[in-house]
């Protein structure tokens, strides 16, 4: 393995300058370990901005029940006029390729981590039966971090195209990296329309899959202001029969409402509450709880008195954690007495 199998938070500046090294470096520091000069070397190719290319050069083949009528299509090309229709596609077709850069990040994961493996009781708790490479959150984000500082040459629909990728990929740490990189986009690399999302939950199982691409600064930071696309893509979602996509509808308030005071965003995430209240799956009344706590920040007389008034056919743990939210602050009386 060339990286370590798994990265303490305090290494994490240690990897970074790993990664960033020259190839003939001699020594560098891991948590206190000297690293050997195979992992700086091999680390630092990989990362070295003349080994990586600068521009995103894919074409993107769509299915074959597509193919008729569809020519292949050149993202890198694409000009801002038809960038609308790029996004349709992206959000309406599924490809048989894997994306080169979607292997690139792939293959620092294996080296990272080493092969996939799943679980009977990490399935039951994540909610699906995807495979699952052996690498804490900490290295996740890291990698990610430091592939986006590389890579911030990329357009919209070209950044959208690598995450549409990883989310088809096979692997849980997949599909969640795809969420991780959209928090450490830029600003422009965000300007991609939300609807592609609908696509996107077609193969996200499980609150740990969903929540990931579904929450952060990503959305933070995009739906407000463009809270009306938003706003008819969470319609959309609350009416599907698929109940990831339901979880979505909610859990896409979470981060924008526990950052910033929004009426009108706060009254629909109370409409879709009110819509989905009666559902018993745990998916759905856990992200009824984390609605409503995302929102006493902000809006703490509004979920006292909807609370207060809707008690009696809130789901009981929404009821019961966001009453202790409100008391003391936290999630639980456990975790407030603990703090």
């Amino acid at each position: 393995m060339s990286y370590p199998k798994s990265l303490p938070t305090t290494g994490a500046a240690a990897l970074a300058r790993s990664l960033r090294s020259a190839a003939g470096r001699s020594v560098c520091k891991n948590n206190g370990k000297l690293l050997s000069k195979k992992f700086q070397a091999k680390n630092a190719i990989r990362f070295r901005p003349e080994s990586i290319p600068t521009t995103l050069k894919p074409t993107l083949t769509p299915h074959p029940a597509y193919s008729q009528g569809h020519p292949k299509l050149h993202l890198e090309n694409c000009p801002t006029t038809c960038r609308q229709r790029t996004f349709q596609y992206l959000a309406t077709h599924s490809y048989a390729m894997q994306h080169r850069f979607h292997k690139q990040i792939l293959k620092i994961i294996r080296d990272t981590s080493g092969k996939p493996t799943t679980d009977e009781f990490l399935n039951n708790y994540l909610g699906n039966p995807h495979v699952r490479y052996p690498i804490n959150n900490p290295t996740l984000r890291m990698i990610a971090k430091l592939w986006m500082a590389e890579h911030r040459d990329l357009e919209p629909e070209s950044f959208a195209a690598v995450l549409d990728s990883l989310i088809k990929g096979e692997s849980c740490t997949e599909k969640m990296m795809a969420g991780i990189l959209m928090d450490y986009s830029s600003k422009q690399q965000r300007n991609f329309v939300p609807i592609i999302l609908d696509n996107w939950l077609d193969h996200l199982v499980g609150w740990v899959e969903v929540d990931t691409v579904c929450t952060g600064d990503f959305v933070a930071t995009q739906l407000k202001p463009y809270w009306s696309q938003w706003k008819k893509l969470i319609t959309v979602l609350s009416k599907s029969s698929n109940i990831n996509k339901r979880r979505a509808s909610l859990v896409l308030f979470c981060s924008p409402l526990s950052r910033a005071k929004d009426d009108d965003i706060a009254e629909y995430a109370l409409k879709m509450v009110t819509k989905m209240r009666s559902e018993k799956d745990i998916l759905i009344t856990k992200a009824v709880s984390w609605v409503l706590r995302s929102l006493i920040k902000h809006h703490r007389t509004l979920v006292s008195d909807y609370v207060a008034e809707n008690s009696g056919t809130l789901p009981k743990i929404a009821v019961r954690e966001t009453l202790v939210k409100l008391e003391t602050g936290k999630k639980t009386r456990t975790s407030s007495l603990q703090n």
